[in-house]
């Protein structure tokens, strides 16, 4: 239940109906509330089919009028004070109107946001998607990066997993800069001997410069690549090893 005041007249909302209060009625007429619960019943028993829009209250020491309950029982009550009576029946239409604005408010809010979810999501499954063919299908061996976004796991997650189970180890890179690189062991090679797991590319790193002859040279790095059986097989053992929902 929840209390709206329309022209200064409290009223209670049950679900989408307005209902005003036995006490309050009395207040405005200037009535004796138990005089006007008296009368109340009196006019019930006298015609039944009202207490389908005169209810009485939870503690059972008022009644709760609906417009039509209101509008039945007004001339009992209203004597020369029509105006009045005129007030509270304006005071319900004004509530049903807010009622049914506040429930087309809330009906467009859930549509929005529904909306805005199914964007949202079809938004999401589409760069999935997307991500998924441009992997698929241009190369059939794949970075720690892109494997890690196939499999659907951080790609630190996916490394510290296949460094502490010794799938991969760090090896320092030869130069004067203290740098590691990361290498598969032999055993999971994709070269005929191992088990195909990964690949070695070689890849520019670092500046390019001009030779004595003026050639352009740059240095190259081994760079170590999932296969296709490669991510199959890390899709499985990581589940195993705890790191992906089972």
């Amino acid at each position: 239940m929840n209390t709206l005041v329309v022209k200064e007249i409290p009223m209670i909302v049950m679900g989408e109906t307005p209902l005003i209060n036995s006490s309050e009625l009395a207040r405005i007429f200037g009535k004796k509330h138990g005089n006007f619960v008296n009368a109340t019943k009196i006019y019930l028993d006298s015609l039944p089919i009202a207490r389908k829009h005169i209810k009485p209250s939870e503690d059972n020491d008022s009644y709760m009028f609906d417009l039509q309950g209101f509008t039945s029982i007004t001339p009992y009550i209203v004597g020369s004070e029509k105006s009045k009576a005129m007030k509270i029946a304006e005071a319900f239409e004004e509530a049903y109107r807010q009622i049914s604005r506040n429930r087309e408010n809330e009906a467009t809010d859930r549509l929005r946001k529904a909306a805005m979810q199914f964007k949202e999501e079809r938004d999401d499954a589409a760069e999935k998607v997307k991500t998924l063919d441009a992997l698929c299908n241009t190369r059939d061996y794949y970075s720690f990066s892109d494997a890690a976004k196939l499999i659907g796991i951080p790609r630190k997650r996916l490394i510290r997993a296949l460094e502490e189970h010794e799938y991969i180890i760090r090896k320092a890179r030869a130069g004067r800069y203290k740098q590691t690189t990361l290498m598969p062991k032999a055993k999971y090679m994709a070269d005929g001997q191992g088990e195909g797991l990964f690949v070695l590319k070689q890849l520019k790193f670092g500046p390019a410069w001009k030779n004595e002859k003026g050639e352009t040279c740059q240095s190259m790095v081994l760079h170590p690549y999932l296969t296709e059986k490669g991510v199959a097989r890390m899709h499985v053992l990581l589940k195993k090893w705890g790191e992906l929902a089972a």
